[in-house]
């Protein structure tokens, strides 16, 4: 009668014994271990197999691949519709055989970026105005070379879709916050500051000087305000005298009150031609212009 073989099939290892049926008991046993398929590092086991660096490579050569294909479509179209200084023979001659058009002075300045004309000023300028077809076509290489790669999302941490997912959330009730005061975002800001409320240190500094701004305003304010009304507010006549004793006399007084003498009232003076009254001194009446004395 033939024996049995038993086997164990592990991820990393095999197990195997051979059962006597006669004797009902194992002539033999053993596991062989595999080799393990991952390096280890420094006593650690790595997280990636071999061929994850490969896959690594591999995705670069496509990305790199992919940003060169976008970038000859993109210039084929900009030529096709006059944006770009740029020939057909002079692009298949870059992309196809690497050969930058240096000779193409008017494409090297096109390429250019200065202060006052760069991509990101012609990407502004486009969001308010019609701009000329160069500027625009540069713009749009621009937004081509510059673009970014969203990963996927299989990679974002269940934390991370969290934290964003609340990040947006409170975009939206700022956003309607703002939108029910009709207030901008500094308002917004600076009244909750007044508040009391507290948040980012940049944020409460520029708070800070505005409030201690308003402040300086409102002392100046109130200064003039003081000033002005002491200007309007008419000047305290001064004591008139006695012309007898040379006594001060109280206002409205009829005798002095230091020797008795009758305190001469000057009679008043009016215009002869409109009426109006007059100082005591004056020659011509201030409404009028006729003689008075």
């Amino acid at each position: 009668m033939g024996k049995i073989l038993g086997l164990d099939v592990g991820t990393n290892s095999l197990g195997w014994a051979i059962l006597d049926p006669v004797q009902q008991k194992f002539s033999n046993a053993g596991v062989i271990v595999f080799q393990q398929g991952i390096p280890e590092e420094k006593g650690v086991e790595a997280e990636c197999s071999p061929a994850a660096e490969r896959r690594i490579i591999r995705a670069g050569r496509r990305l790199k691949f992919r940003r060169r294909l976008r970038k000859y479509h993109t210039l084929k179209l900009l030529i096709e519709n006059k944006m770009c200084p740029l020939t057909m023979p002079e692009l298949q001659n870059w992309i196809r055989n690497g050969k930058f058009p240096i000779e193409n002075k008017e494409f090297i300045q096109w390429l250019g970026s200065t202060k006052e004309a760069n991509p990101y000023f012609f990407r502004a300028k486009a969001a308010e105005t019609t701009l000329p077809p160069l500027e625009l076509g540069r713009a749009f290489y621009h937004l081509a070379i510059r673009r970014g790669f969203k990963s996927s999302r299989k990679d974002a941490s269940s934390s991370n879709e969290k934290e964003l997912t609340s990040f947006k959330q409170e975009i939206c009730n700022l956003t309607r916050i703002l939108h029910e005061k009709q207030c901008t975002l500094g308002q917004y800001f600076y009244e909750q500051y007044l508040n009391g409320e507290t948040f980012d240190e940049e944020a409460m500094g520029r708070c800070a000087d505005i409030k201690a701004g308003e402040d300086a305003v409102a002392e100046i304010y109130a200064e003039l305000q003081r000033r002005k009304a002491e200007s309007a507010r008419p000047a305290a006549a001064e004591p008139s005298a006695c012309q007898s004793c040379g006594g001060s006399l109280p206002e409205g007084a009829c005798y002095c009150p230091h020797c008795g003498a009758q305190v001469e009232v000057p009679a008043k003076v009016f215009c002869p031609q409109c009426g109006h009254e007059a100082d005591a001194d004056d020659c011509y009446c201030s409404q009028c212009g006729a003689r008075i004395q």
